[in-house]
This record gives C-alpha cells, structure tokens and sequence, in this order.
C-alpha cells in the first residue's frame, strides 16, 4: 500500500469535515479529536476499508444490525500474525459512520469512567484526546500528544481552511423522533414515514423508539406519519416539523 499524496489527505479531512461538524453540534463532542483521530489511525483514509463509509473499520458486533462486509484482515493471536476473515459493518454516509462511533464511545462505562463525558472535557481536543489514553484507547503513551500535534498540523489546517470556505450544505439538519405508547412505553420497530417537498422515505423505530429523521432538502418542515397496523393504513401524526442541527427532539404519545 502506497503513501496518499498531500492532495489526497487533503481531500479525506474535507470530506469528513461537515460531518464531523455535525455530529459535535449533537453531542458536544469534539469535531477536532474526530478528525485528528481519523487522520492518526487511517493513514489520512489510506486505510479505510472500501465500499463501507466505515472510517475507524468497526467490526459487526453480534448486535450490529445494519449491512455487512466481510474483508480478509490480519489479527494478532497468541502473539502471531494470522489472516481471518472478519465482517466489517457498513454505514449508508460518513456521517453516519461518526455518529455510531460517538455512540459507542457515550455507552462505553470505560470512557465514562475515564471523564470522556464530564462537562469540561467534553469538547475540548485535548481533554477528550487525554481521557481516551486514561481509558486505554491506545497503548502509545503519547497518544494524546500525537493526536493535537496531528490537528496542529499543516495539512490538517489546510485542509480545515479549504473546507471552511466550501461550506458544509450537504450536512443536513436532522429530526429525533420519540414515539411512546399511552403507558409512555417505547413503540419499537414502527413504521415511520417523513416527507419534505417532492421527497419520502419509510423509517423504523429502533428498540428505544427512536428514529432519527434526516432532511432530504437544507431548507422547509417535514412531515410525519405513522403506520397503523390495526387498520393497515398510514396515519398523521403532527404539523410539520422543521429540522434543526443540532436535531430537533419530538416525542409523540400515541392516544
């Protein structure tokens, strides 16, 4: 495997830029630790596995239930070097692949434990980067340091200066919707479906009773239906609701 040129570094922060943008605005998280940490660990994308949008090649764990790709990859085992084939998940955009990440990096108590999350760490490139290394992200006892010095570096602010002026259009608010019974019990696995303009698309709730809405178009309301399966039809359930980034929270209460 060759060396990226400069302009092929370039062009993996740009691209990972707006979303890595984005899910900071949701969760508070540090955008800079995301693009660092995604230069450091990929080889500047050198590394990422093809056809999966999975930017830190995060295997399909047993309650991974989205798509899959199996790759041949080699693991250390017994302290040998050995090939296998592992599956691989497999994400529909970037930004989706940055917000599984952040999300298993929220649910991880070894993060927790370690002030990932605590208010003033939370944000901050050096914190975040100094508490990953407490929790033992890496065995390199100068992660941390390596991280800011790959941020502070020439061709992460270039590359950070050209995304800036194109702008991030393509990131698009979202919508978090939370669909309860009349008990206030989670409606799993309901069908939702979201409509803005010419565009619409069916959603499943997840087992929380989540769906997350993300807009088809940068600009106007969406509305929302929701699949009755006594009467087999689809009923609406609201006025139309505008997206926001960070995303707007709905929770809907089903008579």
């Amino acid at each position: 495997m060759g060396t990226y040129t400069y302009e092929q570094k370039l062009a993996f922060i740009k691209e990972l830029y707006c979303p890595a943008r984005q899910v900071a605005d949701e969760t508070g998280c540090s955008w800079q630790l995301i693009l660092a940490q995604a230069a450091q660990e990929t080889g500047w994308g050198e590394k990422i596995l093809a056809g999966t949008n999975n930017i830190f090649n995060i295997k399909a764990s047993p309650d991974w239930n989205g798509d899959v790709k199996t790759f041949n990859v080699w693991e250390i085992v017994a302290g040998n070097k050995i090939w296998v084939n592992a599956p691989f998940r497999v994400y529909a955009s970037i930004l989706d692949s940055l917000r599984d990440r952040q999300k298993f990096l929220e649910d991880n108590q070894r993060y927790r434990r370690a002030g990932l999350q605590d208010d003033d760490v939370k944000g901050d490139l050096v914190k975040e980067a100094q508490a990953l290394q407490r929790a033992g992200y890496a065995t390199d006892p100068s992660y941390a340091a390596r991280l800011q010095e790959v941020f502070d570096g020439k061709t992460m602010q270039s590359a950070i200066a050209e995304a800036k002026k194109q702008g991030c259009r393509g990131c698009l608010p979202t919508i978090n919707l939370y669909i309860r019974d009349a008990a206030r019990v989670a409606l799993a696995n309901t069908k939702v479906r979201a409509s803005q303009g010419h565009n619409s698309r069916e959603l499943v709730t997840d087992d929380t009773g989540q769906v997350q809405i993300q807009a088809a178009l940068s600009g106007g309301r969406i509305s929302i239906d929701v699949w009755w399966e006594h009467e087999s039809k689809w009923i609406a359930i609201m006025e139309k609701v505008t997206p926001t980034s960070p995303p707007t929270v709905v929770t809907l209460v089903a008579p």
